[in-house]
Protein backbone atom coordinates (compact mmCIF):
# COMPACT_ATOMS: atom_id res chain seq x y z
CA UNK A 1 0.00 0.00 0.00
CA UNK A 2 2.40 2.48 1.06
CA UNK A 3 4.38 1.78 -2.54
CA UNK A 4 1.59 3.98 -4.38
CA UNK A 5 3.09 7.03 -1.90
CA UNK A 6 7.12 6.26 -3.30
CA UNK A 7 8.45 9.40 -4.41
CA UNK A 8 8.67 7.85 -7.99
CA UNK A 9 5.12 7.00 -8.21
CA UNK A 10 4.30 10.70 -7.30
CA UNK A 11 6.42 11.96 -9.19
CA UNK A 12 5.51 9.75 -12.21
CA UNK A 13 1.75 11.23 -11.36
CA UNK A 14 2.86 14.81 -11.19
CA UNK A 15 4.21 14.12 -15.22
CA UNK A 16 1.27 12.23 -16.49
CA UNK A 17 -1.96 13.90 -14.36
CA UNK A 18 -2.52 17.16 -15.14
CA UNK A 19 -5.42 17.82 -12.44
CA UNK A 20 -2.69 16.20 -10.02
CA UNK A 21 -0.02 18.66 -11.14
CA UNK A 22 -2.49 21.42 -10.75
CA UNK A 23 -3.58 20.76 -7.59
CA UNK A 24 0.34 19.99 -6.74
CA UNK A 25 1.62 23.75 -7.39
CA UNK A 26 -1.38 25.24 -6.21
CA UNK A 27 -0.74 23.46 -2.88
CA UNK A 28 2.83 24.51 -3.10
CA UNK A 29 2.44 28.36 -3.72
CA UNK A 30 -0.48 28.58 -0.94
CA UNK A 31 2.07 26.73 1.37
CA UNK A 32 4.93 28.85 0.13
CA UNK A 33 2.44 32.00 0.77
CA UNK A 34 1.55 30.90 4.54
CA UNK A 35 5.13 30.15 5.35
CA UNK A 36 5.95 33.64 4.27
CA UNK A 37 3.18 35.29 6.06
CA UNK A 38 4.33 33.21 9.20
CA UNK A 39 7.83 34.03 8.80
CA UNK A 40 7.02 38.24 8.42
CA UNK A 41 4.89 38.20 11.67
CA UNK A 42 7.25 36.30 13.63
CA UNK A 43 10.31 37.93 13.33
CA UNK A 44 9.76 41.18 11.31
CA UNK A 45 5.94 42.53 12.13
CA UNK A 46 5.58 41.39 15.89
CA UNK A 47 9.09 43.02 16.81
CA UNK A 48 8.21 46.07 15.68
CA UNK A 49 4.61 46.01 16.88
CA UNK A 50 6.05 45.44 20.05
CA UNK A 51 8.40 48.66 19.49
CA UNK A 52 5.79 50.53 18.43
CA UNK A 53 4.07 50.05 21.69
CA UNK A 54 7.08 52.18 23.53
CA UNK A 55 5.88 55.49 21.85
CA UNK A 56 2.21 54.88 23.77
CA UNK A 57 4.32 56.28 26.91
CA UNK A 58 6.42 58.68 24.70
CA UNK A 59 3.77 60.44 22.84
CA UNK A 60 1.68 61.09 26.10
CA UNK A 61 3.86 63.62 27.19
CA UNK A 62 2.32 65.37 24.07
CA UNK A 63 -1.17 64.95 25.04
CA UNK A 64 -2.06 68.08 27.05
CA UNK A 65 1.38 70.05 25.76
CA UNK A 66 -0.54 73.74 24.16
CA UNK A 67 3.11 76.00 24.24
CA UNK A 68 4.82 73.38 22.02
CA UNK A 69 2.76 72.33 19.36
CA UNK A 70 4.55 73.06 16.56
CA UNK A 71 7.49 71.14 17.68
CA UNK A 72 4.71 68.35 19.03
CA UNK A 73 3.02 68.07 15.57
CA UNK A 74 6.66 67.08 13.88
CA UNK A 75 7.55 64.79 16.09
CA UNK A 76 4.36 62.99 15.89
CA UNK A 77 4.17 63.11 12.71
CA UNK A 78 7.86 61.74 12.47
CA UNK A 79 6.84 58.51 14.72
CA UNK A 80 3.44 58.16 12.80
CA UNK A 81 5.60 57.78 9.25
CA UNK A 82 7.67 55.39 11.32
CA UNK A 83 4.99 53.28 13.43
CA UNK A 84 2.52 53.16 10.37
CA UNK A 85 0.38 50.35 10.42
CA UNK A 86 1.39 49.52 13.99
CA UNK A 87 -0.59 49.21 17.36
CA UNK A 88 1.53 51.49 19.29
CA UNK A 89 0.64 54.02 16.60
CA UNK A 90 -3.31 54.82 17.51
CA UNK A 91 -2.33 56.80 20.36
CA UNK A 92 0.12 59.07 18.76
CA UNK A 93 -2.45 59.39 15.62
CA UNK A 94 -4.98 60.49 18.44
CA UNK A 95 -2.76 62.86 20.06
CA UNK A 96 -1.72 64.67 17.11
CA UNK A 97 -5.28 64.82 15.91
CA UNK A 98 -5.39 67.48 19.35
CA UNK A 99 -2.46 68.99 18.45
CA UNK A 100 -3.73 69.74 14.88
CA UNK A 101 -7.02 70.89 16.61
CA UNK A 102 -4.81 73.13 19.10
CA UNK A 103 -3.17 74.25 15.63
CA UNK A 104 -6.73 75.44 14.40
CA UNK A 105 -6.16 73.13 11.62
CA UNK A 106 -9.55 71.20 12.15
CA UNK A 107 -9.82 69.72 8.96
CA UNK A 108 -6.65 68.16 9.80
CA UNK A 109 -7.34 66.86 12.97
CA UNK A 110 -10.93 65.30 11.56
CA UNK A 111 -8.60 63.65 8.68
CA UNK A 112 -6.05 62.27 10.92
CA UNK A 113 -8.76 61.11 13.31
CA UNK A 114 -10.46 58.52 10.39
CA UNK A 115 -7.05 56.57 10.10
CA UNK A 116 -7.41 55.60 13.62
CA UNK A 117 -9.58 52.20 14.20
CA UNK A 118 -9.29 51.58 17.99
CA UNK A 119 -10.31 48.54 19.46
CA UNK A 120 -9.90 49.81 22.45
CA UNK A 121 -14.18 50.57 23.39
CA UNK A 122 -12.96 54.12 25.83
CA UNK A 123 -10.31 55.41 22.67
CA UNK A 124 -13.25 54.93 20.27
CA UNK A 125 -15.21 57.12 22.75
CA UNK A 126 -12.63 59.82 22.57
CA UNK A 127 -11.85 59.61 19.00
CA UNK A 128 -15.88 60.43 18.16
CA UNK A 129 -15.41 63.69 21.05
CA UNK A 130 -12.73 65.16 19.48
CA UNK A 131 -14.29 64.85 16.12
CA UNK A 132 -17.14 67.04 17.57
CA UNK A 133 -14.55 69.35 19.35
CA UNK A 134 -13.24 69.91 16.18
CA UNK A 135 -16.96 70.56 14.90
CA UNK A 136 -17.58 72.95 17.64
CA UNK A 137 -14.67 74.90 17.08
CA UNK A 138 -15.47 75.39 13.46
CA UNK A 139 -19.03 76.56 14.21
CA UNK A 140 -20.57 73.65 13.34
CA UNK A 141 -23.00 73.05 16.20
CA UNK A 142 -25.63 70.74 14.32
CA UNK A 143 -22.31 68.30 13.91
CA UNK A 144 -21.01 68.89 16.83
CA UNK A 145 -23.96 68.06 18.63
CA UNK A 146 -24.55 65.02 16.66
CA UNK A 147 -21.18 63.95 17.54
CA UNK A 148 -21.01 64.61 21.26
CA UNK A 149 -24.67 62.31 21.72
CA UNK A 150 -22.92 59.96 19.76
CA UNK A 151 -20.10 59.46 21.91
CA UNK A 152 -22.53 59.61 25.32
CA UNK A 153 -23.87 56.72 23.71
CA UNK A 154 -21.28 54.89 22.85
CA UNK A 155 -19.95 52.63 25.59
CA UNK A 156 -22.59 53.88 28.23
CA UNK A 157 -20.53 54.72 31.43
CA UNK A 158 -19.52 56.60 34.74
CA UNK A 159 -16.68 58.17 33.49
CA UNK A 160 -17.08 59.24 29.33
CA UNK A 161 -20.98 59.92 28.99
CA UNK A 162 -21.70 62.34 31.45
CA UNK A 163 -18.94 64.22 29.92
CA UNK A 164 -20.17 64.39 26.42
CA UNK A 165 -23.91 64.50 27.46
CA UNK A 166 -22.47 67.34 29.09
CA UNK A 167 -21.19 69.12 25.66
CA UNK A 168 -24.07 68.30 23.61
CA UNK A 169 -26.27 70.18 25.92
CA UNK A 170 -23.97 73.48 25.47
CA UNK A 171 -23.98 72.72 22.23
CA UNK A 172 -27.40 72.47 22.02
CA UNK A 173 -28.51 75.53 24.09
CA UNK A 174 -26.18 77.71 21.05
CA UNK A 175 -28.44 75.68 18.65
CA UNK A 176 -31.39 77.47 20.67
CA UNK A 177 -32.48 73.79 20.77
CA UNK A 178 -33.43 74.42 25.15
CA UNK A 179 -35.50 71.10 25.18
CA UNK A 180 -32.74 68.54 23.21
CA UNK A 181 -30.26 70.67 25.89
CA UNK A 182 -33.04 69.81 29.57
CA UNK A 183 -32.94 66.48 28.23
CA UNK A 184 -29.23 66.31 28.02
CA UNK A 185 -28.36 67.49 31.80
CA UNK A 186 -31.69 65.89 33.08
CA UNK A 187 -30.00 62.75 32.35
CA UNK A 188 -26.99 63.99 33.81
CA UNK A 189 -28.52 64.70 37.43
CA UNK A 190 -30.25 61.14 37.17
CA UNK A 191 -27.70 58.81 36.16
CA UNK A 192 -24.61 60.34 36.97
CA UNK A 193 -25.08 62.67 40.02
CA UNK A 194 -21.10 62.42 40.89
CA UNK A 195 -20.22 64.10 37.65
CA UNK A 196 -23.53 66.42 38.08
CA UNK A 197 -22.61 67.51 42.02
CA UNK A 198 -19.56 68.73 40.35
CA UNK A 199 -20.86 70.36 37.42
CA UNK A 200 -23.75 71.97 39.61
CA UNK A 201 -26.16 70.44 36.60
CA UNK A 202 -29.08 72.09 38.70
CA UNK A 203 -27.92 75.23 37.56
CA UNK A 204 -28.59 74.08 33.66
CA UNK A 205 -31.35 72.00 34.11
CA UNK A 206 -33.08 75.27 35.32
CA UNK A 207 -31.79 77.65 32.55
CA UNK A 208 -32.40 74.86 30.02
CA UNK A 209 -35.74 73.85 31.11
CA UNK A 210 -36.45 78.11 31.29
CA UNK A 211 -35.20 79.70 28.59
CA UNK A 212 -37.51 79.83 25.45
CA UNK A 213 -36.45 80.97 21.98
CA UNK A 214 -37.17 84.18 20.79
Amino acid sequence: MFDDFSFSSLKLKFKQDKKFRLISIITGSVLVVLFGVFIYNQFFFQPKDQESKSIYFETLNYADSLNRTDKNVKTLEAKLEEYEGYSGALAAEFILARQYMNKGQFDKAISSLEKIEPEDTYMTVFKIGLRGDCYSEQGKLSEAFEQYTLAANTNTNEFTTPIFLFKAGLVAEKLNQFGEAANCYKKIKENYKEFGQLKRIDYYVARASNTKVK
